[in-house]
């Protein structure tokens, strides 16, 4: 899963066309320091056996957030307030 932060929009790895997130909706992510492209993207790899980089990214907008976690040793994605 590659995000861009700035450009508000993400696209899994190898697809032409990166999607958007809704207007007014902010982004961060949290994730290894090898796994970014560059000052506003960076990616969580996804693994054959189940495992994962991990990370999170947080979705916020209003006041109010949402943590989407992604294990690194499972590959489990939570989503939290």
């Amino acid at each position: 899963l590659v995000l861009d932060v700035a450009g508000g929009a993400y696209k899994v790895e190898g697809e032409a066309k990166a999607r958007r997130v809704p207007a007014g909706i902010g982004i961060s992510l949290l994730t290894a320091d090898e796994l970014r492209l560059d000052a506003t993207t960076a990616r969580i790899a996804f693994f054959p056996d189940g495992g994962s980089s991990g990370g999170r990214v947080r979705l916020a907008q209003a006041g109010r957030h949402y943590d989407v976690r992604v294990d690194w040793l499972t590959g489990r994605v939570t989503v939290a307030e």
